[in-house]
């Protein structure tokens, strides 16, 4: 779920907004484009209610981001190439490469150098803008598996998400632990701070600690002492079928990639 911090909020924006802008934006990116989504249609895409999303989607036409046209809400083209756009999808191309690097060392794909060149320029190569089109959209699916796995609360799952994920950021990338079958013990595990937390997700603090508050009830999480958070191996070790349908997105995109000309 690499990436999903990209969509936190930053400024005054809303993660709410910010997903409604980038499922626009991913439509007018695909062939063939859509090129408006209405409200309805937005609310069944990203499984949200239909008044969060008409609330949020008015945020976004009042703050110049979308504009109301025939068939429901797009992104102006000024918009999608401003700098700011530019350099949100940069980033889900780059976490993409990043990902099929690592997919490459356990053996999932053969990769070719090639792929992994980073945008230079606003006008990406045609095989880097299929990465980031098929990434855009393998985000959006993890933010809906966050929303089931969490009832709905996309915050709470951001913030287990990134707690774990910092548990094991010493060790992740490394060949050892990608080709292990086992979950990382938890004396391997690094704790982490509400306060690490809230910034790497550009949340408030108090926003995330009544959320890690949650977790710690529900018994997801635990405090060790001043060091910080963990998500215990056991928690990992329960969670089969949400490893499933984690694995199962990594081998859409795979499979995706090379359906469009992806040499994988």
């Amino acid at each position: 779920m690499r990436g999903i911090d990209l969509l936190t909020p930053a400024e005054d924006d809303s993660l709410i907004q910010n997903l409604i802008f980038l499922a626009l934006v991913h439509g007018q990116m695909v062939e063939p484009p859509v090129k408006a989504r209405s409200i309805r249609a937005l609310a069944r895409f990203l499984d949200l209610p239909y008044p969060t999303v008409r609330r949020h989607a008015q945020e976004l036409v009042r703050s110049g981001r979308c504009s109301v046209v025939a068939g429901g809400l797009a992104v102006p083209s000024s918009i999608r190439r401003n700098r700011t756009t530019t350099a949100m999808l940069r980033k889900i191309y780059l976490n993409a490469a990043r990902l099929l690097v690592d997919l490459s060392r356990i053996g999932f794909v053969n990769l070719a150098a090639s792929a992994l060149r980073a945008p230079r320029s606003r006008q990406q190569v045609r095989q880097q803008k299929i990465i980031t089109i098929e990434a855009t959209s393998r985000l959006l699916a993890a933010v809906r598996l966050v929303q089931d796995v969490f009832q709905g609360d996309v915050i709470k799952g951001l913030v287990y998400t990134a707690i774990w994920t910092a548990n094991v950021r010493h060790v992740t990338g490394s060949i050892e632990t990608l080709s292990t079958p086992t979950v990382l013990p938890d004396a391997l595990r690094l704790p982490v701070s509400v306060l690490a937390i809230a910034s790497s997700l550009r949340l408030p603090y108090e926003t995330v600690r009544r959320h890690t508050d949650a977790l710690l009830r529900a018994g997801t999480c635990e405090r060790l002492g001043r060091r910080g958070l963990i998500v215990p191996a056991r928690i990992h070790q329960a969670a089969t079928p949400t490893t499933a349908r984690v694995y199962e997105h990594a081998a859409e995109l795979v499979a995706n990639l090379r359906r469009a000309g992806v040499r994988l």
